[in-house]
């Protein structure tokens, strides 16, 4: 069956339900996006490593999972990129470095674990800026991702540290990707790449096996194309790990795509006078528009002062 290219756009959730209807298989979905990484990425410059050959095997299980009837999780054969600071067993991990080049893995992340449980397709891992310190996603010495969004004129910045997982999506080579978060390393490369990025509650999802630039505030998260995706990923990847003591030892985090109201949710929104620099017309027209629907729908959305001082 041939899949048309466009699809590799599509969120999370729309090629899980064209999995379950059989439109297609996740060998050809993970073909898509082995093909896309290996025309496109020679300039997007997304991936440090891609693991084609891998990819397809879990993908040839997944397939063969569904077809037996089993029970499968909601992310089931979706392929997925994961940021270069996440231990993959037996892989390279360079977390932006080139002094960790050859560097490999002896354990395996318990992110990785729980994406591999819910039975997606890891492609592969994303650059990174070096050990995750720095917000415009440059790396001068592992080559800095190209912002997909001007293929063809002046470099731009993708935003960091995730610089990778941003680009890898927004460029169609990934439907989904892992970032981590310290003081913005999903956010920034989230907003850079036009991307739905969640910086997670600490202690919501686990850090074992992930290179950390600050363990008490590093967090892990999705970055996506949407809510709803970022919702299914946390989801799978919340939950407390005897391997770090800094998760939470209870489940905190419950995703109910049925959801079907926020009235009376309380939500907090800078006040723009505390904004640190001048905010384009187009980011405060959004950012207005998206209130003005909260408030629509019924929530109770409140200007709150931040607790420091930029």
């Amino acid at each position: 069956m041939a899949i048309h290219q466009q699809i590799a756009f599509s969120s999370l959730a729309d090629l899980a339900r064209g999995l379950q209807q059989a439109d297609f298989t996740s060998v050809e979905l993970t073909g898509v996006y082995l093909d896309r990484i290996a025309r496109l990425d020679p300039r997007l410059h997304a991936y440090v490593g891609v693991y084609a050959e891998s990819a397809l095997l879990q993908a040839q299980a997944a397939d063969l999972q569904r077809r037996s009837g089993l029970p499968v999780s909601p992310l089931h054969g979706l392929p997925i990129a994961v940021k270069d600071l996440c231990e993959i067993e037996g892989q390279v991990t360079t977390c932006g470095s080139q002094a960790w080049s050859a560097r490999r893995s002896a354990t395996t992340s318990t992110v990785v674990e729980r994406l591999l449980a819910a039975g997606m397709i890891i492609l592969g891992k994303t650059h990174m800026v070096e050990f995750a310190f720095g917000g415009w996603g440059t790396n001068p010495l592992m080559g800095t991702p190209r912002n997909p969004w001007d293929m063809r004129g002046q470099h731009r910045a993708p935003g960091g540290s995730s610089s990778g997982s941003g680009v890898a999506v927004a460029g169609g080579l990934a439907p989904a990707a892992i970032g981590s978060d310290t003081g913005g390393s999903i956010r920034a490369p989230a907003a850079f790449n036009g991307l739905t990025g969640l910086k997670t509650t600490h202690g919501l999802i686990s850090l074992h096996g992930t290179i950390a630039l600050s363990p008490s505030l590093d967090t892990i998260g999705p970055m996506t194309r949407t809510a709803e995706d970022a919702g299914l990923l946390t989801a799978a990847l919340a939950g407390p790990d005897l391997r770090d003591d800094g998760t939470f030892q209870r489940p905190l985090f419950h995703f109910d795509r049925s959801l079907a109201s926020v009235r009376g949710v309380r939500i907090a929104v800078m006040r723009p006078a505390q904004y640190p620099l001048p905010v384009s017309d187009d980011i405060a027209r959004a950012t207005n528009n998206a209130v003005s629907t909260l408030r629509t729908l019924g929530a109770i959305v409140t200007e709150i002062d931040l607790p420091f001082d930029f």
